[in-house]
């Protein structure tokens, strides 16, 4: 019998419209981000259309969302890549049972039917997502996760007049939310080997992008007249760039400091496996570098130090993110 090929499965939800929020809290680019990332998956990575899922807008419900992780579950196989890009409002909710945060707030993705007081809520929290991950991980597939969304509590207008993707946190109690759609893990360390404030399980196989640290928020942008979400943006451009060994260590040097320039107070994050290959599960072995981290004229700021062999003196060669071997065919 022929062993059975790894397949590609992406879940792409993007929510623009939340009726049971005001409008300074209706958004503009998510279903444009599904849009720009079902192209790019399928003309650039080989995703099968009928292996990608879309959930938008009134869609993108807390069942319809809970039900096409379950599906997704039981469709993997060993070494099979999943893909779960999430573009929409990100929040916060008080902990429940498994009492797993040192601040007493779960991180949450917002639904299209969800609300805060004295409407329901049905945010989907940050263990729910890390519970249905280790069912995923234990048939042996890998996950990229992409969240284009706030992580905090308190919403707030950005400086430059760009809606935020973030809603206020619910501080009600516990027992009012949904009941778990997955079984939570009670006894989950906050200070395991979990990514993302706790999103997922991380190891070697399973990477996260998150649009922002924890406690700040991720903003839209409006780009040739069309808006999308910041990481969406730029990560969808460095995706395009891609080579077929380009890893997400790759992805992630051109994505931020695009990002970053756009938003100073934007700081995506990447935690995981960061030298598998992009959407496969092979691993890559890094040239040891370090990176730029500031450029000012011809004065550059490197995230490096004495920790790292750095004397007076120095001297160090500079190339482009991405670069596998070093010979002198590479242009410095």
């Amino acid at each position: 019998m022929a062993a059975r090929r790894p397949e590609k499965w992406a879940l792409l939800i993007g929510i623009n419209a939340y009726p049971h929020f005001g409008p300074r809290y209706q958004l503009r680019g998510c279903v444009n981000d599904v849009d720009l990332m079902q192209e790019i998956l399928t003309a650039q990575f080989a995703f099968d259309p009928a292996r990608i899922t879309r959930l938008t807008d009134e869609a993108a419900t807390r069942r319809a969302i809970l039900t096409a992780l379950l599906e997704l579950a039981h469709s993997i196989g060993p070494d099979d890549t999943i893909l779960l890009h999430f573009s929409g409002h990100g929040s916060q909710r008080t902990d429940g049972p498994e009492q797993d945060e040192p601040d007493g707030m779960d991180e949450t993705l917002v639904p299209a039917d969800s609300g805060r007081d004295p409407l329901p809520n049905r945010d989907i929290s940050d263990d729910e997502i890390y519970a249905w991950l280790l069912q995923v991980a234990s048939a042996g597939a890998n996950v990229t996760l992409i969240l284009d969304c706030c992580h905090s509590g308190a919403f707030s207008r950005s400086a430059f007049s760009a809606p935020a993707r973030q809603v206020e946190a619910d501080g009600r109690p516990a027992a009012t939310f949904p009941e778990p759609a997955f079984p939570l893990f009670v006894d989950k360390d906050p200070s395991s080997d979990a990514g993302g404030r706790g999103w997922l399980p991380l190891g070697n196989r399973n990477v996260i992008f998150t649009g922002c640290a924890y406690d700040e928020r991720a903003f839209e942008l409006v780009q040739d007249g069309v808006a999308h979400g910041a990481l969406t943006y730029f990560l969808a451009q460095a995706l395009l760039q891609a080579g077929p060994e380009s890893s997400y260590r790759d992805l992630f040097e051109r994505t931020l400091p695009q990002v970053e320039a756009r938003y100073p107070r934007q700081h995506p994050q990447l935690e995981g496996a960061r030298d598998r290959t992009i959407f496969t599960d092979q691993a890559t072995e890094p040239t040891p570098f370090v990176a730029v981290g500031h450029r000012q004229n011809n004065t550059l700021t490197l995230q490096a130090g004495a920790a790292h062999g750095m004397t007076v003196g120095s001297r160090f060669s500079i190339f482009s993110p991405g670069i596998r071997q070093i010979s002198p065919a590479v242009p410095r």
